[in-house]
């Protein structure tokens, strides 16, 4: 064979290749793999937007960070749940296995709910009588594993950033005051005693510096030294950031009462429903958790 026959038989087999990829790079996605990469995104945006939630998720990846809870960060997150509410409705329900049909249904729901419930920025009452986002940074560590120096120093940029986080939900109460919508005068009492219980007199004190009680013995002792000493220093800022909530204690927590007397000294609550906790909003995962975080 000579040489340029070569040549001309190996460009041939460069065309046909090219040409059958291209055909294959053609073929729509099937209405199972729409679905399943719809969830992944969504996953991944929940994990991404959420730092404590990817943690406790077993997702590492944001370990070092707090959630951004801007308003501007809220109106993101609707926009994206609107996009995937759009991309689901393009989704041919039909053609999925049982199995989808379930897990299409349940993110329908989830994603009809959170988009139903986005205009009343519930993030404007960031804490409650039994919840929030004071209480939920005080078990940032729960159940977390902490192997390495890298886990640690992770968590040590985590408390870094409780300041910031506590600025950004103490300016949420404040937009939620001046626009009325607040909490029930009633149970204001209870969430103060909680905020009050979470003004501890030392570093060592506190829930945030119990990791740094447990190190492993991978860690040389030189390294743990060092990691509760820079624990210890940022602790400081750490409680400057929990004062910060002081002022909202003494008769100035957002909240409402339903007798006028009241209403000189709290914002009155307009007559807008509360949006309401959403369980199923869990259910929000890949294929397989999707179904089981409704049980």
């Amino acid at each position: 064979m000579t040489q340029p026959t070569r040549r001309l038989l190996m460009f041939a087999f460069l065309f046909i290749a090219v040409c059958t990829l291209s055909v294959h790079a053609a073929e729509p996605a099937s209405a199972s793999e729409q679905l399943h990469r719809l969830l992944d995104d969504e996953w991944s945006a929940r994990m991404r937007d959420d730092p404590l939630f990817a943690t406790q998720s077993g997702v590492r990846l944001y370990d070092d960070r707090l959630p951004v809870v801007t308003p501007a960060s809220y109106d993101i997150r609707a926009k994206q749940d609107l996009e995937f509410a759009r991309r689901l409705s393009g989704i041919d329900r039909k053609a999925l296995s049982p199995a989808d049909q379930t897990n299409y249904d349940l993110f329908e729901f989830i994603l009809k709910h959170r988009n139903a419930l986005a205009p009343y920025r519930a993030w404007r009452i960031p804490l409650t009588s039994d919840e929030g986002f004071h209480v939920d940074v005080m078990r940032m560590a729960v159940g977390v594993g902490m192997t390495s120096v890298r886990d640690y120093e992770n968590y040590i940029s985590r408390l870094r950033a409780v300041p910031a986080y506590f600025s950004q939900q103490t300016a949420n109460l404040r937009q939620g005051m001046k626009d009325g919508f607040t909490l029930p005068a009633a149970i204001v009492p209870g969430i103060i005693k909680v905020i009050e219980g979470q003004q501890y007199k030392s570093a060592t004190d506190s829930p945030f510096f119990e990791p740094f009680t447990r190190f492993p013995d991978t860690i040389s002792a030189a390294e743990q030294q060092r990691l509760r000493t820079s624990a210890t220093a940022v602790q400081a800022n750490r409680r400057r950031a929990t004062s910060d909530l002081v002022p909202f204690r003494r008769g100035q927590v957002p909240s409402r009462e339903t007798g006028p007397a009241r209403l000189s000294h709290a914002p009155c609550f307009a007559p807008t429903p509360l949006p309401v906790r959403r369980p199923a909003e869990e259910a929000a995962t890949p294929v397989g958790r999707v179904f089981a975080s409704t049980q």
